[in-house]
């Protein structure tokens, strides 16, 4: 891909990498935001319990998550594009080997080995997409981490349709094949921009400090985002991962449930595009008032719609 890059000035390159790695969270999100089509159909046909299936959304959250600092580090000496053809070819493996699990322990194993390749490939596209857009960083941002959300928005009718045709297995087997096929590929545009790479960009320019690892976790800042962070996702995984669960328990209708499997993950990508665009332009902190505000607002307003759900419903 180093002659592609040099085909483009940064200044078109980077649109091209913006691209590719918008394509590859796409694919990754299906791990996120497919899994309560997963557990479900895996309580179906192994008749686990849900706590059981539900431990391996645990897994791989926490594999996803803890890898990143990691997969960072090694990828700025070794270069983003060596980690992101490994984390690919964990990804696709990983939905391989859980077409063969029979038991919780090897599904927590193989699905925690996806999550590897899943926490690897978000953070490289992340930080590539802010390296590469010093001047639009939020949208940049916005932008890759909308693929994340919005993926499974088409994925999710197929992938059902995929279970309700071939079964879980085979499901696994399938996605696996094609997560290999497509982001191998796509990981060889990762590339880090070189340090001449600004002349080509009119990049803000802002008062800003460079901190290290150990100094960044000392600022109170660091444990603001940190946590806000935390509880909000932690919010939006409980209830991501059992949709489908929540439908049947409610008794909420299939052409509903088909339409939240299309507004969940798109609400949920747009809205990083929109926070991403607006921090642009009146700045990081302001944009996070504005959206945590509005998310404690709608929490608390949603404690009364499965009440209002059940009334419409039965009426």
């Amino acid at each position: 891909m180093d002659k592609i890059y040099d085909q483009f000035n940064s200044a078109k390159y980077r649109w091209v990498l913006l691209g590719a790695v918008f394509l590859v969270m796409m694919i990754i999100s299906i791990y996120q935001y497919s899994w309560f089509l997963f557990s479900y159909a895996l309580q179906e046909q192994y008749g686990w319990d849900l706590a059981v299936v539900g431990l391996t959304f645990t897994v791989f959250a926490y594999a996803a998550t803890f890898i990143q600092p990691f997969s960072g580090l090694v990828a700025d000496s070794y270069g983003p594009r060596n980690m992101a053809i490994l984390a690919s070819i964990f990804v696709g493996t990983g939905l391989i080997l859980c077409s063969f699990a029979s038991t919780p322990g090897s599904l927590y194993l193989f699905y925690g080995l996806g999550g590897i390749g899943v926490g690897i490939l978000y953070g490289m596209s992340t930080s590539c997409a802010i390296k590469w857009f010093p001047d639009k960083r939020g949208l940049a941002a916005g932008l890759v981490v909308f693929g994340f959300g919005a993926g499974t928005a088409i994925f999710n009718f197929f992938i059902q349709g995929l279970i309700d045709t071939v079964g879980i297995s085979a499901t696994f087997k399938y996605l696996g094949v094609i997560s290999l096929l497509v982001l191998i590929p796509l990981s060889l545009f990762y590339k880090y921009p070189e340090d001449n790479v600004h002349h080509d960009i009119k990049e803000k320019r802002i008062e800003s400090s460079d901190f290290s690892p150990t100094e960044m976790v000392k600022t109170p800042q660091w444990f603001l985002i940190y946590f806000s962070f935390m509880f909000t996702v932690a919010i939006v995984l409980m209830f991501g991962a059992q949709m489908k669960t929540l439908a049947k328990e409610f008794n909420i209708p299939a052409e509903y449930f088909s339409v939240i499997l299309v507004i969940f993950p798109l609400a949920n990508g747009l809205s990083r595009v929109v926070a991403g665009f607006v921090s642009d332009k009146i700045g990081r902190e302001k944009t996070m008032v504005i959206f945590i505000r509005y998310s404690v607002y709608l929490f608390f307003a949603s404690s009364s719609l499965p009440g209002i759900a059940r009334y419409y419903l039965r009426s």
